[in-house]
């Protein structure tokens, strides 16, 4: 028989769902978890692999199986959203396995409702026009309509909904006829379930935002804290779970630095102490935040950011009165918008030394670690524009990565002395960073502040391989 357009539809909204969770779970582990080079051919592969698996035989999909470990994967990328520090290993595992479970279903649903042969052409079709529109959907509908990777959790709904609907449709093979009633009314509930659960998460997830703006490169918040202590009360920038500074509200304290830039934190201390401090100094930044550094400049100073995401950009220069570190800085501030390597390389081929006194790489403090930014050839890069007697500062904090051995490789291949400086943090106004500080003169390394700050690092020894363009591996430097 020719098949109806309700089953038509059927198809498509079944090849959508699918196209819906292999972006959604890829922007999501690529934006939020870590940004590592190539990571999205992993849910790329695991969308095709559902493919041929269920394309490729009926016996590799059994509904009652894969129900049971849809409502197991759904229940950890719940348990993921709602615990975000979680290991990204183990969240790139729970997505991935999410993503599985839910295509077969898509998939194998899509092969139990296949038409005869002389039909397979409109469902091919169908098929394809369901993947468009999940495509659709997530990358031009969804930036609009959404604040957060949303269309993850209405991926999981709508995979549940269409499991529902699905188990009234078609008897559920290997079930007796007894328990067919008990599966769908099971199944059913755990559908509501999901609607709900992701209608209350998306409508209160970002309620406690004064600003939630989403765009390519992640969703940026700034949040107010402590509002109730005119002393404390602070706005805080926030990206992911990545703390990008804050500042005081009250009038006596928008000036001071803040969170891992505090004058112990090792780049306080680098500053504070460089030779040329208060006499003209180019400070360069890589990564913006909410431009706590330029608290430090002084009349002369230059100081030149480098940010990729243009809402950082805007926040940090004013929009919306919630920072003013930029604003108030006695240096002469500059902001360069794009991918600071880039950047910086653009600079270096136009004749554009930056002769930096102090360079500073801050885009490490989550597991989202901009992997192109630490490797051999970046740091040659940042030596051209770093003058003789210049310090590079790296910003080592972090969770779940120990970089000392990566950083230490570098210093190693480039000669370069090094000290690494811990500062716990008081819990109010600085918060806990490890940083390294690297130099060509280890003189400008052995002032007696930095010394007393700094970890003793004799006998330290690492074996990992050279991080460069063409190799890294984030699993060697799992804490």
């Amino acid at each position: 028989a020719r098949p109806s357009p309700g089953l038509r539809i059927l198809w498509i909204a079944l090849s959508a769902c699918a196209s819906v969770l292999l972006l959604a779970v890829t922007s999501q582990i690529s934006q939020e978890v870590a940004v590592i080079p190539f990571l999205w051919v992993l849910p790329l592969t695991i969308y095709l692999l559902t493919f041929i698996l269920t394309f490729s035989s009926e016996r590799w999909y059994v509904r009652p199986v894969y129900s049971l470990l849809l409502l197991v994967t759904s229940v950890a990328v719940i348990w993921v959203l709602l615990q975000p520090l979680v290991n990204f290993v183990l969240q790139i595992a729970i997505y991935s396995a999410f993503l599985f479970v839910s295509c077969m279903i898509c998939n194998g649903e899509l092969v139990n409702f296949k038409p005869a042969p002389e039909h397979l052409t409109s469902f091919y079709l169908m098929v394809s026009i369901g993947g468009a529109i999940g495509g659709i959907f997530v990358n031009l509908v969804a930036p609009f309509i959404f604040r957060g990777y949303w269309e993850l959790l209405v991926g999981l709904a709508f995979c549940w909904v269409l499991l529902t609907i699905l188990s009234f449709l078609k008897k559920t093979t290997g079930l007796p006829h007894k328990l067919q009633f008990a599966y769908r009314a099971t199944i059913g509930s755990l559908a509501v379930a999901s609607v709900i659960f992701s209608g209350y998460y998306i409508s209160g997830v970002f309620s406690d935002a004064l600003v939630a703006e989403r765009n390519f490169y992640g969703i940026i918040r700034v949040k107010e804290l402590d509002a109730s202590d005119p002393e404390l009360r602070a706005y805080h920038m926030i990206h992911g779970i990545t703390q990008h500074g804050f500042q005081f509200e009250a009038a006596d304290k928008r000036d001071l630095p803040t969170s891992y830039y505090v004058e112990s934190s090792g780049i306080g201390l680098a500053i504070l102490n460089y030779p040329d401090y208060k006499q003209g100094m180019r400070v360069g930044v890589l990564g913006l935040g909410a431009g706590t550094l330029a608290t430090y400049g002084q009349p002369g100073d230059a100081y030149r950011f480098y940010e990729i995401n243009p809402e950082v950009v805007r926040l940090a220069e004013g929009q919306g009165g919630y920072f003013s570190f930029l604003a108030d800085s006695k240096a002469n501030v500059t902001v360069v918008l794009g991918d600071a390597r880039l950047s910086l390389e653009n600079e270096l081929a136009a004749g554009e030394r930056q002769n930096f006194d102090i360079l500073v790489l801050d885009t490490f403090s989550s597991d989202s670690i901009p992997v192109h930014l630490v490797t051999k050839e970046a740091f040659a890069l940042y030596l051209a524009h770093l003058q003789p007697e210049g310090v590079l500062a790296v910003n080592i904090t972090n969770q779940h990565l120990d970089l000392r051995p990566v950083i230490w490789q570098l210093a190693d291949y480039y000669h370069l002395s090094r000290v690494l400086i811990e500062t716990p943090g008081d819990g109010v106004r600085g918060f806990r960073s490890i940083w390294m500080l690297l130099a060509r003169d280890p003189a400008l390394l052995e002032n007696s502040a930095i010394a007393r700050a700094s970890t003793p690092l004799s006998g330290y020894k690492t074996s990992i391989r050279l991080w460069t363009d063409d190799y890294s591996n984030l699993f060697q430097i799992l804490r």
